[in-house]
């Protein structure tokens, strides 16, 4: 089994060398470095840095555009949204959301130039981690959309010619799968362009409202080299309808078909953040679970469980991560 392992809240070199090297010895394969735009801002060098320790272990650089413009993963927040508020999505019912449109031109300029930026610093892979339109509040749900912002709306009436319904119609859910997919399809053809490979996550989650309806159409592409899925049961549980190990294993195998089906890599989240107490036992299950299913590259999110964010910290946050370190010691290879 190979183990990935996500990192952040930390920029200090001497202690992120502590880190890699404790990493290393447990048998982390590859470190998950977020790279926000803080971190493309004002800490490039430091990252850098960062990676070489990476490297230094012989673990490979995954790197993660953190919350870049709110449509990827990630509790940070973005300057792009601050200083370019007509490059946000709009609600069908006419409200900006604080989330940059795909079809912004400016906002794929700026993830190329993060795509630069990460390729100078050393990353081998880049993770485009759960893409995504804006997030729905639960009364929300099947109500409030997005983007219907001038962008989206003349080129939905130019593909289907008529103007874009307020509703979620057949043909709103196609336009709105085909625009995630040309944006991470332009801005994988570039990574991989600048000899980076592609890891894609989706969110386990169906029907299109939050993110891709039909993900296939993702994991089509050429330029795509791995693709997975993370299924947090703590943090799904409660809108699947399923119970923990029937969830992971339909999103598992859902993964699995597709990415053999083209001849993809994959990879699996297991959730280390928020975990109930006297659940922590939970996760040694569902690592097994995922090897018996034939999962061989399974990744937590995150290190020391995410110690740095009380805001997703579980209630016993030492007793999960001992547990995770447990895991990887007893089953990589």
């Amino acid at each position: 089994m190979k183990f990935g392992m996500s990192y952040f809240g930390n920029r200090f070199i001497d202690h992120a060398r502590k880190d890699m090297e404790f990493l290393k010895e447990i048998g982390v394969s590859y470190v998950v470095h977020t790279f926000s735009e803080r971190d493309m801002r004002f800490s490039k060098r430091t990252m850098k840095m960062i990676f070489d320790i990476t490297h230094e272990n012989g673990m490979e650089v995954w790197a993660d555009p953190w919350a870049f413009g709110w449509v990827f993963g990630g509790e940070e927040f973005s300057a792009f949204l601050l200083e370019n508020r007509d490059e946000w999505q709009v609600t069908n019912t006419g409200e900006y959301s604080p989330n940059a449109c795909l079809r912004s031109m400016k906002f794929r300029n700026l993830m190329k130039e993060w795509i630069d930026t990460v390729k100078e610093c050393g990353a081998d892979v880049v993770l485009w981690d759960e893409p995504h339109f804006r997030i729905p509040k639960e009364d929300e749900l099947g109500k409030v959309w997005t983007c219907r912002c001038e962008k989206c709306m003349t080129e939905f009436k130019a593909k289907y010619g008529f103007d874009m319904p307020t509703e979620m119609t057949e043909e709103v859910m196609e336009f709105r799968d085909n625009t995630i997919v040309e944006f991470l399809k332009e801005l994988m053809d570039y990574a991989k362009s600048r000899g980076l490979r592609n890891a894609v996550c989706f969110l386990p989650l169906e029907g299109g409202i939050v993110s891709l309806r039909d993900v296939e159409k993702v994991v089509s592409l050429d330029s795509l080299d791995t693709v997975g899925s993370d299924p947090y049961w703590f943090s799904f549980e409660r809108f699947t309808g399923m119970g923990r190990r029937e969830f992971v294993e339909y999103w598992v195998k859902k993964i699995q078909k597709l990415a053999m089906k083209y001849g993809k890599d994959t990879h699996f989240w297991v959730q280390a953040f928020k975990v109930p107490a006297g659940r922590e036992e939970e996760l040694v299950d569902g690592v097994k679970q995922m090897m018996d299913l034939g999962v061989d590259n399974v990744a937590f999110w995150g290190y020391r469980a995410c110690e740095p964010t009380s805001f997703i910290l579980p209630d016993d946050p030492e007793k999960v991560w001992n547990t995770v370190v447990e895991i990887i010691r007893r089953f990589h290879s």
